[in-house]
């Protein structure tokens, strides 16, 4: 009798109260991203981020976001915008131009870059600045950011894109680094620092164009300067990282007078 009752023991135990096995509860996934509402503060974390920020009007704002190591969000930081270049763009295609090319060359710099999305067509648009001024607009009233230390670089018809915004919105950015881009030659006041970067070896947009319209601007009184790099085919973005790290001493003072009162 007694065996038998230890055996009915064992066999309700093993059933559970209500004579069914429990089970082990799944695991739960959770994103550490917060939700992606307009006008909430972001909080992200160091790292890259891909981000859909929907507007009033338009497609929504996609970008990409790389927050420096150690960020503090009661430290105001530089803002670093860049522009994917424009090889059959896809979602979040400014991913690439943040690994490939600011990522590395911008390590040493504690800032937030930013590469947005492009709309269908060139850079050097009106719906395509609108973009650049909403990402930058977004990204000010987001993050702690010092205005006076801003960017904006870009790469191909990026750097294209570059000088047109750049150069219509001098008082968003304090200097604006264009690389392997054909300037546009509308813009003829230059308030801010241009530093562009372009190939000698340039087999898809020849250095003339850079080298004359920078020694024009020079002699109109332009704060410009144009580094050429040699054997650089113009789609190895890669390689333009190492140039585009040689601009931070400029770039450092640049920002460094910009803040002067």
């Amino acid at each position: 009798m007694r065996t038998t009752l230890v055996l009915l023991a064992i066999f309700l135990s093993g059933m559970g109260v209500f004579g069914c096995r429990t089970e082990e509860a799944p695991p739960v996934s959770l994103s550490l991203d917060p939700p992606n509402l307009p006008g909430a503060s972001e909080q992200l974390g160091p790292g890259v981020h891909q981000r859909t920020v929907a507007r009033p009007e338009g497609e929504p704002l996609r970008y990409t976001i790389k927050i420096p190591r150690d960020y503090d969000p009661t430290t105001p930081l530089p803002l670093v915008i860049v522009l994917h270049f424009d090889d059959k763009p896809t979602r979040f295609y400014g991913q690439h131009v943040i690994a490939q090319l600011c990522g590395p060359a911008f390590r040493p710099l504690p800032a937030i870059i930013v590469a947005p999305d492009a709309l269908p067509g060139s850079w050097a648009s009106e719906e395509n600045e609108q973009v650049v001024l909403s990402t930058y607009d977004y990204i000010v009233n987001h993050y702690n950011i010092d205005k006076n230390k801003t960017l904006l670089t870009g790469f191909s018809s990026g750097g294209h894109g570059t000088w047109y915004i750049a150069g219509r919105n001098q008082n968003r950015f304090a200097a604006a680094i264009p690389i392997a881009a054909q300037p546009d030659t509308s813009i003829s006041d230059w308030s801010i620092p241009v530093y562009a970067i372009h190939s000698r070896a340039d087999d898809v947009v020849p250095l003339d164009h850079a080298r004359d319209y920078v020694r024009e601007m020079r002699r109109a009184g332009a704060n410009m300067r144009l580094m050429v790099t040699e054997r650089f085919p113009h789609h190895r973005t890669d390689l333009y990282a190492k140039p585009l790290r040689d601009t931070l001493d400029w770039l450092q003072n640049v920002w460094n007078e910009s803040s002067r009162p």
